[in-house]
């Protein structure tokens, strides 16, 4: 009997792990846009001196955007493992759900 429980929480383990690694993925993209936006609005308390070239807009953009995710990798803000950590019960709730239904479903096959 505890093999079987144990094989089945490996099986729902290994089931419900690719969609915690979206969710993880997720929840990081979601702190570098807020950095992103945090640094933005900073940036307009700057009076802008006029001085830049062509294109400047364009650059201090992409590297607002390559800070932010970085940012946002190393978890210095701590609000992706926040929205994970809520998150993650939920997909493991949904998962677990869709598994049970799935088992209570019928199986038809075809005979002859």
């Amino acid at each position: 009997m505890l093999i079987g429980s144990l094989v089945k929480t490996a099986d729902f383990a290994a089931t419900v792990q690719p969609e915690l690694d979206k969710l993880r993925q997720a929840t990081c993209d979601i702190e570098a846009i807020f950095f992103k936006d945090i640094l933005s609005a900073m940036r307009k308390t700057v009076p802008d001196n006029g001085g830049q070239g062509y294109g400047a807009e364009i650059y201090q953009d992409l590297f607002d955007t390559a800070l932010s995710r970085t940012a946002a990798s190393t978890g210095s803000f701590g609000i992706s493992e926040l929205l994970y950590k809520t998150m993650a019960k939920a997909v493991i709730a949904q998962e677990k759900a869709r598994l049970d239904i799935e088992a209570e479903k019928p199986t038809t096959e075809n005979e002859g």
